[in-house]
């Protein structure tokens, strides 16, 4: 196994021992990459937030660009893979809170952790009405994967309700709000929500 591959799998499986010594006794680059990932990319979507702090300590670059899987930032594989811990790592260390995140959100699967770290990068400088992939706000994904407890979350930091998509995709068209795509996807209780909305309730 060649010395950067060690460096990625120190990375991953939080190896900190290992890092340091590679680092140590190699010329390894901190901004090599292996799909486009660097060591740093694999600590925060592994969930090492120790091997994050390494790398950091070490140099390693915040906003190195992924473009193998449409991540460009550490930061969003932490937030992408919900590890909480990195993402607050990251943030600390001065990542921009306002990350790329163009993953197949139709894919994807809202977990709590994932959640987490969505909330926690809006509370600390993520703009809430930001579009991602489709062109759609983490407001109109809510709606449209019926996530209603992180809808709320979502409009108490301020999301903008009458925010229209941008695309054409998801058979959804363009033009509609977070509302209408509940509509659209018979998610009752999103649409019951939304319906009653009142902002001085939140």
């Amino acid at each position: 196994m060649s010395e950067i591959n060690e460096l990625f799998f120190a990375a991953q499986w939080g190896d900190i021992k290992k890092i340091r010594s590679l680092l140590i006794d190699t010329d390894i680059s901190l901004e090599t990459k292996e799909n486009d990932m660097t060591a740093l990319h694999y600590a925060a979507q592994y969930g090492c937030p120790e091997c994050v702090q390494e790398l950091l300590n070490w140099g390693a670059v915040m906003d190195s660009e992924d473009k193998y899987y449409h991540w460009p930032p550490p930061l969003s594989c932490g937030v992408w893979a919900g590890h909480l811990s990195c993402v607050k790592v990251l943030l600390k260390y001065g990542a921009d809170p306002n990350y790329n995140d163009n993953y197949e959100q139709i894919e994807r699967v809202w977990n709590k952790g994932r959640i987490e770290c969505v909330i926690y990068c809006l509370q600390h400088g993520t703009d809430v009405n930001k579009p991602y992939s489709y062109e759609y706000t983490n407001l109109h994904w809510a709606a449209y994967h019926d996530q209603l407890d992180f809808l709320r979350e979502l409009l108490k930091c301020g999301a903008d309700i009458n925010q229209l998509t941008n695309d054409n995709e998801c058979n959804i068209p363009k033009g509609y709000t977070a509302l209408d795509i509940a509509k659209k996807r018979g998610n009752y209780q999103i649409v019951s929500f939304l319906e009653e909305y009142d902002p001085k309730d939140t």
